[in-house]
């Protein structure tokens, strides 16, 4: 278990499952920003970051076709927060 209760997902190899979180945040003029984050949970390593004033989901869905056809990686499960 987690420290927050969450169980955490037990991946044993690479590329089987990978996490994908926003992050919100405003430069110091008030410009605001956001960032679609791509993580393999085995690895740890960072398989993709797209940064923009906003992302919809047409934005979420080339950065995900873009990992596959560049890294030749299926994406098998991906994990979200709520």
């Amino acid at each position: 278990m987690r420290a927050h209760g969450k169980e955490q997902s037990q991946v044993p190899t690479l590329h089987q499952c990978q996490r994908m979180d926003f992050v919100a945040d405003q430069l110091f003029d008030d410009q605001k920003f956001r960032v679609l984050t791509v993580v393999d949970n085995f690895s740890c390593k960072c398989l993709a970051i797209e940064v923009g004033q906003s992302l919809e989901g047409t934005d979420v869905a080339e950065a995900l076709n873009q990992l596959t056809d560049a890294e030749c990686i299926m994406l098998r499960r991906i994990e979200v927060d709520k």
